[in-house]
């Protein structure tokens, strides 16, 4: 009984949070578009839904293939990579041709993998293509990554107004 009363405060606490998210982006002229490259489509799924329960307007896509078609169209406020993909590309290729571009050069990016061992010098990798975090999926549930993201946009919106 104890567990699933832990578990219930656990699920309400994230939900509260999600909420706070999502009063405190409604006070934007839009919501802030998430591009996420992930794919496992069970936990696309996942975090799309907590983000846009957050306030965010969420784009899966499986591969990096996919992600540079829809940068076409489209420009994110922030991308969430994964390490490992289907395709040619991992997400330090992607991160690193989106800094190749200058449209994206400030563009948050955040890694959200499993993998978080170094990975022969992968994660450096990374971080040298300006990559803001490099989170556990295991470890970050929704409500923290809208929180990282929420203060990410919030950082880069000050440093735009001076």
């Amino acid at each position: 009984m104890t567990t699933r009363r832990a578990a219930g405060k656990t699920s309400i606490s994230v939900v509260a949070q999600l909420s706070d998210f999502s009063n405190q982006l409604e006070l934007k002229d839009h919501r802030p578009l998430v591009m996420m490259v992930e794919d496992d489509p069970a936990v696309a799924e996942m975090y799309k839904m907590g983000l846009e329960f957050a306030g965010f307007e969420v784009v899966a896509h499986e591969d990096g293939s996919a992600f540079f078609a829809a940068l076409e169209n489209q420009i994110p406020d922030v991308v969430i990579l994964d390490f490992h993909l289907k395709g040619l590309l991992t997400g330090i290729d992607i991160a690193e041709n989106l800094r190749l571009d200058e449209r994206f050069g400030q563009l948050p990016v955040f890694f959200l993998s499993n993998d978080y061992s170094n990975l022969n010098g992968q994660v450096d990798r990374a971080f040298a293509a300006g990559v803001l975090a490099w989170l556990a999926k295991s470890r970050t549930n929704p409500s923290q990554l809208a929180a990282r993201i929420t203060q990410a946009l919030s950082y880069s919106t000050a440093e735009e107004r001076g």
